[in-house]
């Protein structure tokens, strides 16, 4: 698994992969073993870094389905405020380097953009053709 920007810049603490995971899927709420799962994080390191996160304010009861609860990152917490304005400016900042050095593959300039910090998640490619074909296949595209 590939380690996301936060935990790069801060440390690959159970907790942080947590609030971590929840910073990149903002838009659902998940179950304990959905989270668990999704980390790939044993069941008691799990819950030892859960209460806390709970206590703390930082995840909360959604909604519940049956017997089972959902969680989300409480966005209202001043402490995810600030660890979501860390995670934006870690990706302005990589974004801001992809851009300015954008990698080379097969003779063709390529950009990443990635889902919030998550770069194993998904990505756009973006394979840019050289400048001189781009030229050429742009003019003949305009001359028809």
């Amino acid at each position: 698994m590939e380690k996301t920007l936060p935990v790069r810049c801060i440390g690959n603490s159970p907790a942080l992969r947590i609030v971590d995971f929840f910073l990149d899927n903002r838009l659902f709420d998940y179950s304990k073993s959905e989270i668990q799962e999704n980390l790939d994080m044993g069941r008691a390191t799990f819950f030892k870094y859960w209460k806390d996160l709970e206590r703390f304010g930082i995840v909360g009861v959604t909604r519940q389905i049956g017997k089972s609860k959902l969680y989300r990152l409480n966005e209202k917490n001043e402490i995810v405020k600030r660890l979501m304005a860390l995670d934006s400016a870690l990706c302005k900042q990589a974004m801001g380097k992809a851009v300015k050095e954008p990698r080379k593959t097969e003779g063709h300039s390529s950009l990443i953009v990635s889902s919030g910090s998550k770069l194993s998640d998904w990505h756009f490619n973006y394979d840019l053709p050289p400048p001189d074909k781009y030229i050429q296949t742009h003019s003949r595209q305009h001359s028809k």
